[in-house]
């Protein structure tokens, strides 16, 4: 690293500045976080311990195979987001071909976890969780949803410095998720709870794009705003 970049001491106005500008990073990934493992919890304070056991066992089994999603967007981050700064045009195109690669990962795990429900969660968590089969269903449901606004928010929102919007979209979809748990789940226990996630990361994907749309035809209006006054002032 020293080949490249200089030593240089630590300063209080640099660091201020690091975590000013990590700040809406740091609120995109910890409120991601809890909305992907704090469901166990919502559902115990809200159902018995044997419901709480058939969720959390069906959660672990989708969520494993969600997380074979995430490092193919990791990966094209860096290289998309450096594209973006040269040639948002080409930027774009690269996007959009990650976003469409990653929905269609995720559509084709969703239906191999959809059809492999039942014997997965026998071998993996036992005969007495016959249970969590349709919980596993329903995040199967969800695997091309969660696909798609990870791809949306690394591909896109981030490379063009929409972190706030990204951070409202998951604070939203976190308020959801909680008051639809509230609703759902003490009537229909862990089955509520995992339908309450998939309308919460639905709410997610319907966010961000409109929020991907409405930046969109901001940054159009400035654009024709911008050539106009040029127009002008030739």
């Amino acid at each position: 690293m020293y080949r490249d970049t200089a030593f240089a001491r630590p300063r209080w106005p640099q660091s201020r500045e690091a975590l000013r500008e990590g700040w809406s990073m740091f609120l995109f990934r910890g409120s991601y976080s809890i909305f992907t493992t704090a469901n166990t919890f919502i559902l115990g304070l809200l159902s018995s311990p044997f419901y709480v056991g058939l969720y959390g066992g069906g959660e672990r089994i989708a969520r494993a195979m969600q997380g074979q999603i995430g490092p193919i967007t990791q990966a094209f981050y860096p290289h998309v987001s450096h594209m973006f700064s040269k040639n948002e045009t080409s930027a774009k195109r690269m996007a959009r071909l990650v976003i469409g690669a990653s929905g269609g990962i995720g559509l084709l795990l969703g239906v191999v976890l959809a059809l492999l429900a039942h014997p997965l969660t026998r071998i993996l968590l036992g005969s007495g969780y016959d249970g969590s089969v349709n919980v596993v269903r329903v995040f199967a449901l969800l695997l091309p949803i969660s696909a798609l606004n990870n791809g949306l928010i690394m591909q896109w929102m981030l490379p063009l410095k929409m972190d706030s919007e990204a951070c409202t979209a998951i604070l939203g979809a976190v308020v959801v998720n909680v008051a639809l748990a509230v609703m759902l789940a003490p009537r229909f226990a862990h089955l509520g709870m995992a339908f309450a996630v998939f309308i919460a990361e639905a709410f997610m994907l319907t966010t961000i794009i409109a929020k991907i749309k409405h930046e969109s035809l901001v940054s159009r209006a400035s654009r024709g705003k911008t050539t106009r006054n040029t127009a002008e002032q030739v």
